[in-house]
């Protein structure tokens, strides 16, 4: 967390006056695109920016699929550090260098960032990033994880102003005024190198046949071969294309042919046949064959009675009795998820499945509907729907914990939480089987707590540490305002607070600014503020405002 600790508090801003007004120029952010392999580390993209003026500083924020990509690091890039060599991530009193504040989340995919060229400057002179085009600002570092799926990963810019803190692109100018920057997504190319079967020579036979494999991709160690899941020997050829391979003992029928190396595999369920064999098992129809883990139920056909008789579902080991040659009683295991499972019955003589073998009636949470659908903080809510008495029970809304009862499988109540502003919010319910959320289902209605404007912090006066509270909650992971209103110093409504507000509150305080908009940072009192502007004021303690 940035933390700025003054015993005098000298800055000086010089252009990075109130945002009062917004630029409009053909300004653009980019991140370039290129080529990674699976498994690399240590690769760098660039940031750019085409500028049609001079900046202070600027904030980024691109979003990108955690599971396929790690961003190891963000750093100033050459043109940023050509304006000033001098960085710091958690600058003091004494500092008069750059400040920059990335924030990268790995778990969740995406990645904030916060520059200022020039932190208060001894000489009251100001550093900026002259107009041009291809500026290289930033150096975005990242590694491919192994098991990437080939094709298109995108390093999304977007603006993101329906969660808290917000995150924009934006630009900052020598008058303080938003550039608001077109986006160009970046993108990195994962190549497909997983092997590819296109044909074969001889695969039909008894187990010891040797058939030949034809594809691509055959030569990226290590490779390996399986028929019917059992490793099989092979051998290379020396065109790089054709495989040798010797069939192992498999049950009598098709059996799956599977090619894998170090980027994944492929396969082929028809890949080699065998001769069929009398009396392997034969499923018919099942009895009472739906229901949650534990349940037993019936499998009927032929053939049960032979040696080696195993029974699976979702190729978990199945509990089970043999009843007759034609009727197995089979115990349901633990699968980890609703709907149909497959059922596996085998003997030495070979097996049998059936796709929809046990309907596992327990599934991801479904919900159908809020009593009430709008409210304020603190409210109770009973949401109906299915599937919500499982372990791992959690509730949110607005992206917020939200405390709760479970009544039933089908209902819980919900208390409404402090989402700092009004308006539709998402409801997201968790199990253990899954997630579901239902954008809009709720509108948080707006209070009218009293409260002093730029006192984001909430201490009952307006003073250096309210900007920096708005600092920290937008760039460094930093607390939530309880009074969005109050944090708006500027009153420029919208979403939510942003860097503009920050600088208002230190400009007022120490260049003469304008001071903050009704109620102002003396009295207080509600906002008058109603057209444009979704803020609220959740919480404001202050005796003062009582």
């Amino acid at each position: 967390m940035l933390r700025i600790r003054f015993a005098s508090f000298r800055i000086a801003l010089c252009g990075l006056v109130c945002l009062v007004s917004t630029a409009q120029a053909a300004n653009r952010f980019r991140i370039e695109t290129q080529e990674a392999l699976p498994g690399s580390t240590g690769n760098e993209v660039r940031l750019l920016m085409d500028l049609d003026q001079a900046i202070l500083g600027f904030s980024v924020y691109f979003e990108f699929d955690a599971t396929r990509v790690t961003v190891e690091d963000i750093a100033p890039g050459s043109d940023a550090l050509a304006v000033n060599a001098s960085w710091s991530e958690n600058p003091d009193a004494s500092w008069t260098g750059a400040v920059f504040v990335p924030k990268i989340d790995n778990s969740l995919g995406r990645a904030h960032c916060g520059v200022v060229f020039d932190f208060a400057p001894e000489d009251g002179s100001t550093l900026t990033l002259a107009a041009g085009t291809g500026k290289a600002v930033l150096e975005i570092t990242y590694s491919v994880k192994a098991t990437a799926s080939p094709g298109t990963i995108a390093l999304d810019l977007k603006n993101v102003t329906n969660v808290q803190p917000v995150r924009k692109n934006v630009m900052t100018n020598i008058d303080g005024n938003t550039i608001n920057p077109s986006l160009t997504d970046g993108s990195i190319t994962v190549p497909d190198l997983t092997p590819m079967i296109e044909s074969y020579t001889g695969n039909s036979g008894p187990s010891g046949t040797e058939f030949f494999i034809l594809g691509q991709n055959f030569d990226l160690a290590p490779l390996s071969v399986k028929v019917c899941s059992k490793t099989a020997v092979f051998s290379l050829l020396a065109d790089d294309v054709t495989l040798r391979v010797t069939a192992p003992d498999c049950s009598p029928g098709p059996a799956t042919v599977e090619v894998c190396n170090a980027y994944g595999c492929d396969s082929d369920p028809s890949g080699f046949t065998y001769p069929e064999a009398p009396g392997r098992p034969e499923i018919d129809s099942f009895v009472d064959n739906s229901g949650v883990a534990g349940e037993d139920f019936l499998i009927v056909g032929l053939n049960f009675d032979q040696p080696g008789l195993r029974v699976s579902v979702c190729q978990q080991t199945a509990a089970h009795v043999l009843l007759n040659a034609q009727t197995i009683r089979a115990t349901a295991p633990s699968c980890g998820a609703g709907g149909w499972a497959v059922v596996d019955v085998c003997t030495d003589l070979g097996c049998d499945s059936a796709v929809q073998g046990f309907n596992y009636t327990a599934a991801a949470p479904v919900i159908n509907l809020l009593v009430p659908d709008e409210g304020k903080p603190g409210d109770s809510v009973i949401v109906s729907g299915l599937y919500f008495a499982q372990s791992g029970l959690s509730v949110e809304l607005c992206g917020l914990p939200a405390t709760f009862s479970l009544l039933d499988d089908s209902a819980l109540n919900m208390t409404v939480p402090s989402c700092g502003a009004s308006g539709p919010v998402d409801l997201k319910i968790c199990t253990a089987l899954g997630c579901t959320t239902l954008p809009g289902a709720f509108t948080v209605e707006a209070t009218s707590t009293s409260f002093k404007r730029g006192d984001s912090n909430a201490s009952g006066i307006v003073d250096l540490s309210d900007g920096i509270f708005t600092l920290n909650y937008l760039f460094t992971g930093g607390a939530t305002p309880g009074c969005m209103d109050a944090a708006d110093a500027d009153d420029s409504g919208g979403s939510a607070p942003d860097l503009t507000d920050a600088v208002f509150t230190f400009r007022f305080l120490f260049l003469g600014g304008e001071a903050p908009p009704p109620p102002g940072h003396l009295a207080c009192g509600p906002d008058p503020t109603t057209i444009g502007d979704t803020l609220d004021c959740a919480v404001y303690p202050p005796a003062s405002c009582r």
